[in-house]
């Protein structure tokens, strides 16, 4: 839908106009002014605006190697929170964080190669998003009030996700997808997504391959147009195998994963 006008705005909204006169082509930057309309009675200087200045928290391009960022928060930043780019190679994160991040929680571009172990996800525009021909592995992940995609795995990439606790309010809470030159290959173990808004269906696409150990899905769906193999999963509480008498995801450890000063 299109952006309100400003004489249009209620309180509390905002808008964004363009201001044609300071395009610059071929460059894609916008130029342009916000308008917020501010409840009745309150003060601008009352009203703690914030405008984000950068792009990402942590940013990578080119090549990298034998990198270690660890005890690292990322808030507010336009873009990502971690913004993985180029190629990298032994490249590990610990114990990091993406809070309120305008894109994406983390995510992986290129022939971008680390691992995580310890990675909190909240109110981003995704949890996790990696594409291209990454290769990627995350450990010991809470994910919540993330609202596009919570994880977001794409093109030709290996991916692995081991416990991991999604409290999803996101649009989409699990989307799997390949490309025509390649496929994409995603392993979850010991994953438990909880629903916490309307049902939602996750989706493995054409191209796309899911492998699916001790997970649970609960208050969704997952439809499958390309390969899913499942071990001691539930859907909405139904054995995956079917008949197989699934106990899925050990939710009582993920609970460790829930920071201490998160509220639902």
């Amino acid at each position: 839908a299109a952006l309100k006008k400003p004489e249009e705005l209620q309180p509390g909204e905002w808008t964004f106009v363009k201001d044609p006169s300071r395009e610059k082509p071929p460059s894609r930057q916008i130029y342009g002014s916000f308008y917020l309309k501010l409840p009745a009675g309150q003060k601008l200087a009352d009203a703690q605006i914030f405008a984000p200045l950068r792009s990402a928290g942590v940013q990578f391009s080119g090549d990298n190697a034998h990198l270690v960022i660890k005890n690292l928060t990322a808030t507010h930043p336009y873009n990502d929170g971690f913004n993985i780019h180029g190629d990298c190679r032994e490249v590990v994160f610990e114990n990091i964080a993406a809070i309120e991040c305008g894109d994406d929680g983390i995510s992986a571009h290129e022939s971008a190669q680390y691992r995580v172990d310890g990675f909190v996800s909240i109110g981003n525009s995704t949890g996790i998003t990696d594409t291209g021909t990454a290769q990627t592995s995350y450990k010991n992940v809470f994910l919540a009030k993330n609202i596009g995609f919570d994880l977001y795995f794409l093109d030709e990439g290996r991916y692995t996700l081991t416990n991991a606790l999604v409290i999803s309010l996101a649009q989409n809470p699990l989307s799997i997808t390949g490309r025509t030159t390649g496929d994409c290959r995603m392993q979850m173990k010991n994953v438990f997504i909880r629903r916490l808004a309307e049902p939602r269906t996750g989706s493995v696409a054409l191209r796309a391959v899911l492998e699916a150990k001790h997970c649970t899905f609960e208050n969704m769906d997952i439809t499958v147009a390309g390969t899913a193999t499942w071990e001691n999963c539930l859907i909405n509480g139904k054995s995956f195998p079917e008949g197989s008498g699934s106990v899925g995801a050990d939710l009582h450890e993920l609970m460790k994963l829930v920071p201490k000063d998160f509220k639902p």
